[in-house]
């Protein structure tokens, strides 16, 4: 699911995927994002789960951004110094 690693510098993304089912999107986070989570302080942990509850009511979102250039089709929302990057996919 990713070319790289997903963060730098300081800054972390987790890449959430989102499957839209009609009624309430299943977010599903990464192996890799969870292992990130792990290393963060908790108040941020509890800022990035209230971002995947949020996710859940896609695409009624408030924040989220497209990305573009090579990371077109993405999208991003951000929590203090963090991201979420996460895409769409369509059941």
């Amino acid at each position: 699911m990713t070319t790289g690693p997903p963060f730098s510098c300081q800054r972390l993304t987790l890449r959430p995927t989102i499957a839209d089912t009609g009624l309430m999107a299943v977010v599903i986070v990464a192996a890799e994002a969870l292992a990130q989570l792990d290393g963060l302080p908790d108040n941020i942990v509890g800022r990035m789960e209230r971002i995947f509850e949020r996710l859940r009511r896609w695409p009624d979102v408030s924040g989220a951004k497209p990305l573009r250039g090579s990371l077109a089709g993405r999208w991003r929302i951000r929590t203090g110094d963090y991201r979420v990057q996460f895409f769409v996919e369509r059941g």
